[in-house]
This record gives C-alpha cells, sequence and structure tokens, in this order.
C-alpha cells in the first residue's frame, strides 16, 4: 500500500459521505432521528457510529490511543448539524493522513483497546480497517436514506473514479456474474 493508494481510497470515502451527507441534510429532523425499528437504529445513530469510530481509530492511529470526548447522537437534532461536525473529524484525518510517507505505512503501530489491552498492527491494515468499517455503515445509511425517500444514488468506487477522471459512465459496459457476462440493466434468473 502507498500513500497515493490511499489517498484515493479516502477521496472515495469523503465523495460517498458527501452524498449521504447531502441528502441526510434533506431529512426533516424527525426521519433523520426516528429509529428504523426492524434495525432498532436511526440513520442519526448510524452516522455517529461512523464519526466514532473514524475518531477513535484516528487517535490510535496517531497516538496509540483515544483519549476525545466522542459525540453522542443527542449531539446532532438534524442532518445539518452532524455535517457540520464530520466535516470537522474529516478535515482531523485528512490532516493526519497529510502528514504520512510511504514509510509510515508499514510500521508497526502499538495501541490501547477499550478494556486497556495493548495490540498491535500494520499502519495501513489499520486505515484500511477505518476505510472498510465505513463502507460497512455508510450503505446502511444509504438504505436508511432510500427508506426516506432521499437515495444517495450510487456511491461505488468505480463511479467515483470515473467522476474523477471525467469519464461518462457507459451504461452499455458489461458486467460480471458468477462467471457470465451480462448486459447491465438485466437479470439474470
Amino acid at each position: 500500500m502507498r500513500v497515493q493508494d490511499l489517498d484515493l481510497l479516502f477521496g472515495h470515502r469523503a465523495w460517498a459521505m458527501d452524498r449521504i451527507l447531502e441528502r441526510a441534510a434533506g431529512l426533516a429532523p424527525q426521519r433523520f432521528t426516528s429509529r428504523i425499528p426492524e434495525l432498532d437504529r436511526s440513520l442519526r445513530d448510524v452516522l455517529v457510529h461512523i464519526l466514532d469510530w473514524e475518531i477513535i481509530w484516528r487517535e490510535r492511529c496517531r497516538v496509540g490511543h483515544c483519549r476525545a470526548t466522542l459525540p453522542k447522537a443527542e449531539d446532532f437534532p438534524d442532518g445539518r448539524t452532524f455535517e457540520a461536525r464530520w466535516r470537522a473529524e474529516d478535515s482531523l484525518l485528512r490532516s493526519y493522513l497529510a502528514g504520512l510517507g510511504d514509510e509510515d505505512l508499514v510500521r508497526k503501530v502499538t495501541y490501547r483497546r477499550r478494556a486497556g489491552r495493548r495490540a498491535s498492527a500494520t499502519l495501513w491494515h489499520l486505515l484500511l480497517h477505518i476505510l472498510m468499517h465505513g463502507v460497512h455503515h455508510r450503505s446502511e445509511a444509504g438504505a436508511l436514506l432510500t427508506l426516506h425517500g432521499a437515495s444517495p444514488g450510487d456511491i461505488d468506487f468505480l463511479i467515483f473514479l470515473r467522476r474523477q477522471t471525467n469519464m461518462a459512465p457507459d451504461l452499455a459496459e458489461p458486467q460480471v456474474e458468477m462467471g457470465r457476462s451480462r448486459p447491465r440493466g438485466k437479470r439474470s434468473t
């Protein structure tokens, strides 16, 4: 893993989050905070979980432990207040990443877990963990937004790449499913 690779992946993270935050900011506060019974979570809960996780792991990567006061869901009555806090954390994370060189990515990081036990891992593994955790929960946020009639649209990595390179998505591009090629838009049975 190289810094330029991580920069691209964290760029996708920011782009996908921007799309989610834009749609969340447009929701009425009651929709933003209401729990979906089947999940026992609200959109706010999912987004705050992503934020908390990124704060914890940024600090673990940076100094080995997290002493930051983590935000609580109640701190965010609507999508706009959450977005402001997200932008502040994103800036801190981007600043941390900007200070890394390729040689830093392969060093071992020793960090303290919540129970106080020490653990260690390679830095780029921890950074990839932040990204993968975010992908999982952004997909939950996207599903919740869709339930509220405010889908963020496609937030796939390849769509991000196409937009970064000003390539128009080719709707006729074949997709591979289970080892077979199929035209886009057609479902296999």
